[in-house]
C-alpha cells in the first residue's frame, strides 16, 4: 500500500506549480464564474486514508441504489491516475465549476491518457463541497453510479485528489479516477 508521504506531497506541490502556470497561460478560456486566484489547501489531513477506506468498502457487500454489489479485490494506487485526478480537481477549484468534462473539453479518458497511462477501462467520481474524506465517501456511496464505480470488479487501480479554494462556490473539489490498465 502506498502512503501519502512527503515525496508524494512534494510531487503534488510540483504539479501544482505546473498547473498554476498552465492556468495563468490559459486564462482566456471561457468558463463559468472564474475566480482570479486559487489557494491550494489540503482538504483534509487524512486524505492518505482514502485508499484504505475505499478498499475496506470494496471488501464488503455494498448496496448501490438497490443493486447489491459483491465484495471485490482491493485497488492499487497509481501515480498516473493521481496526477489526472489532481489536474481536474485543480482546474475545477481554479475556475469554479463542477463537471466530468474539463474546460478544454477533455474527458477522464483523455486526461488519463495525457499522462501516458494506457487504459482498457476508465471511470471517474467527482464531488464538491465535502470538507472531509468521510463526507466525500458518504456522498459517493449514496449515489448509485458513484457507488458502482467504487465497487466495480473491473477496475484495478485508482488515484484521487482534493483541492480547496475558499473563493469558490463549493470550496472543496474531489476527484477519484479508476482504471484497468492494459497488461
Amino acid at each position: 500500500m502506498v502512503k501519502w508521504d512527503q515525496t508524494r506531497c512534494e510531487c503534488a506541490a510540483a504539479l501544482l506549480l505546473v498547473m498554476s502556470a498552465i492556468a495563468a497561460a490559459n486564462d482566456t478560456l471561457p468558463g463559468p464564474q472564474e475566480t482570479t486566484s486559487v489557494q491550494y489547501l489540503a482538504c483534509t489531513e487524512d486524505i492518505g486514508s482514502l485508499l484504505e477506506q475505499i478498499n475496506a468498502i470494496r471488501a464488503k457487500r455494498a448496496n448501490c441504489g438497490g443493486i447489491y454489489m459483491e465484495p471485490v479485490t482491493a485497488l492499487r494506487q497509481s501515480t498516473f491516475l493521481e496526477h489526472a485526478a489532481f489536474e481536474h480537481a485543480y482546474s475545477m477549484a481554479t475556475h469554479n465549476f463542477l463537471s466530468h468534462t474539463g474546460r478544454d473539453g477533455a474527458d477522464v479518458g483523455q486526461r488519463v491518457r495525457s499522462y501516458g497511462y494506457e487504459w482498457q477501462l476508465v471511470g471517474e467520481n467527482i464531488a464538491a463541497g465535502q470538507p472531509t474524506v468521510e463526507k466525500a465517501m458518504e456522498e459517493w456511496l449514496s449515489s448509485p453510479d458513484h457507488c458502482r464505480n467504487l465497487m466495480s470488479p473491473d477496475y484495478r487501480e485508482t488515484g484521487f485528489a482534493c483541492v480547496a479554494n475558499p473563493g469558490t462556490e463549493y470550496r472543496f473539489y474531489w476527484v477519484q479516477v479508476f482504471a484497468a490498465p492494459f497488461d
